[in-house]
């Protein structure tokens, strides 16, 4: 039976047909403007969710680039399918975050009184004039950088390395010389109190040694990661690998770095902190083995003294 021109199969229209649609692999154009239509909101609002997510990172100083699981972050928060997962932040992009002062402050004055106290055997210059040096870098620190830590001058770059340099030369001789007379057996580790007051504090300066090192060569140092954290930290810590658990503008502190040495002597490795470049493994793997070493012989020592 003969059909009229007008006759498709699954239409119920009886006017002329679109020539368009009487050819296959073509399509109408009204049906392409109705698609264009409908797509281009659903298009608009993940484009915008985009920008504005990577907008809030870029305030928080992280870079979706820079990480191996940015696609990853990037598709979880915008579905291919379901739009933006939640709403963005507020975003400061030129907002500068400078630590405070204090915290690394008060670690040099406690670094300062414990060289006052310590057996002379143990140090490797007197300990008035170890807490002299350390106090007049600190006080030149705290001049030419009042309040936050946010000045990126080299004059306070070269004081403040030179700080983080005294301090590790006294504290590493000062292992080196317990490490010594643990081995030989010298009259200051023949009694138990004095073998674990000697330990204890060489121990505890080591942490904080290391502490400073972290703190001063993470990223540039404390006033180049108040302008922004690299694109490639050398240390990353967890606000870093997931910035969701990090609020807008963080930045590791002192007290992250402090307390990234102490776990790695107590744990004899990285812990949720983990090194990312060359010297920061070489560094992390050496506080752990002196750690391990310090640990050891001072418990050896003190169970024979104990016998």
């Amino acid at each position: 039976m003969l059909r009229p021109a007008s006759y498709k199969t699954g239409e119920h229209s009886h006017g002329p047909s679109d020539p368009a649609q009487d050819q296959p692999g073509q399509v109408s154009r009204g049906g392409a403007r109705s698609r264009t239509s409908a797509v281009q909101p659903a298009l608009g609002a993940r484009l915008g969710a985009h920008c504005e997510i990577r907008h809030r990172r870029a305030s928080a100083g992280w870079h979706a680039s820079a990480h191996p699981l940015a696609t990853q972050l990037e598709e979880t928060e915008i579905g291919p399918e379901d739009g933006p997962a939640r709403p963005a932040e507020p975003a400061h992009p030129d907002r500068v975050v400078g630590e405070s002062r204090w915290p690394m402050a008060i670690a040099v004055l406690v670094l300062m009184a414990a060289a006052l106290i310590a057996p002379p055997r143990l140090s490797v210059m007197p300990g008035w004039l170890l807490a002299s040096v350390e106090g007049v870098l600190l006080v030149a620190l705290i001049l030419g950088d009042p309040g936050r830590i946010d000045r990126t001058g080299p004059w306070q770059r070269r004081t403040s390395i030179a700080l983080v340099v005294v301090i590790l030369f006294s504290t590493l001789g000062s292992t080196a010389l317990l490490v010594y007379d643990l081995v030989t057996g010298s009259p200051l580790t023949s009694q138990a109190d004095l073998v674990l007051l000697a330990g204890a504090k060489v121990w505890l300066g080591n942490n904080v040694a290391f502490a400073f090192l972290y703190w001063e060569f993470d990223g540039g140092g404390p006033a180049v990661r108040a302008h922004g954290l690299p694109r490639y930290p050398d240390l990353a810590f967890p606000q870093q690998l997931n910035p969701e658990l990090a609020p807008p503008g963080w930045r590791p502190q002192f007290l992250d770095y402090l307390y990234v040495g102490f776990t790695t002597a107590n744990a004899f490795s990285p812990t949720d902190t983990m090194p990312m470049a060359h010297w920061t493994k070489v560094a992390m793997g050496s506080q752990a083995l002196i750690s391990f070493v310090v640990v050891g012989l001072i418990l050896a020592r003190a169970v024979n003294a104990f016998t």
